[in-house]
């Protein structure tokens, strides 16, 4: 009988243990859970952290003496960053430019401004040789600037070859009148002396401090343009005049 009593007096004991047990190892699979879920949700909040791109910040150029096509004293600004080698430049040229010039810069909305920005690259020279000569035609005034900017695209060899040196470029300009009565070695000794090296490195430097890494790159009052197609300026350019 005694053995019997023990037995009766052990089964309760034994069912509270079993209760402990199962609820420690509720407990610990919730603890397990919460802590997995505090680890993928900051997994996810730092990857967000690092592919969300910074906001844009504006830009603050010193244009005086630059380039410029249109009302100076526009309410919105179009800067290009450009490389006459680039081949994407003459697609911005050929497709974008000649849509903005029509819809918004001959309105008197838009002030468009070109702004050097020779990447080097494997041929050598013929980057920084055509941003000099634009600087060299400059001089002789802002109508001869963009009919050089016209010619260059125009004639623009391929990226791989060297077709921009200075007798190259000098020949073009005389064969598309880009100067009247051209002097051509003066232009040529302008060229070839790099006269606006000065000029040309302080346009490059104005890119990288405003974050140019290439080209073409746009800026509409101050801030670029990620995708610089008609599309997109267009949207920012219409924001910026209010319409």
């Amino acid at each position: 009988m005694a053995g019997n009593d023990e037995k009766k007096n052990q089964k309760p004991v034994d069912t509270e243990k079993a209760k402990t047990q199962k609820l420690t190892t509720y407990t610990g699979i919730a603890v397990v859970a919460i802590i997995l879920i505090a680890v993928v949700v900051y997994i996810i909040n730092n990857r967000q952290a690092q592919t969300t791109p910074p906001a844009p910040t504006t830009a603050t150029f010193n244009l005086e003496g630059k380039p410029v096509v249109g009302d100076a004293s526009a309410k919105v600004s179009v800067v290009e960053f450009a490389d006459f080698k680039c081949p994407f430049c003459k697609k911005f040229h050929d497709d974008t430019f000649s849509l903005l010039y029509n819809n918004y810069v001959l309105m008197g909305k838009v002030a468009f401004y070109f702004v050097n920005f020779p990447i080097p690259n494997a041929t050598g020279k013929d980057s920084p040789n055509a941003s000099y000569a634009a600087e060299c035609v400059f001089q002789k005034g802002p109508v001869a600037f963009w009919k050089y900017y016209d010619m260059i695209y125009a004639n623009q060899g391929d990226e791989k070859e060297e077709w921009a040196t200075p007798a190259k470029l000098v020949q073009m300009m005389k064969d598309h009148s880009v100067i009247p009565d051209l002097d051509e070695q003066e232009m040529t000794d302008c060229i070839t002396k790099m006269t606006f090296k000065s000029a040309v490195d302080a346009d490059y430097q104005m890119g990288i401090k405003a974050g140019v890494q290439g080209t073409p790159s746009i800026f509409v009052n101050g801030k670029m343009i990620s995708n610089p197609t008609y599309t997109e300026i267009k949207k920012a350019i219409d924001a910026a005049l209010g319409s």
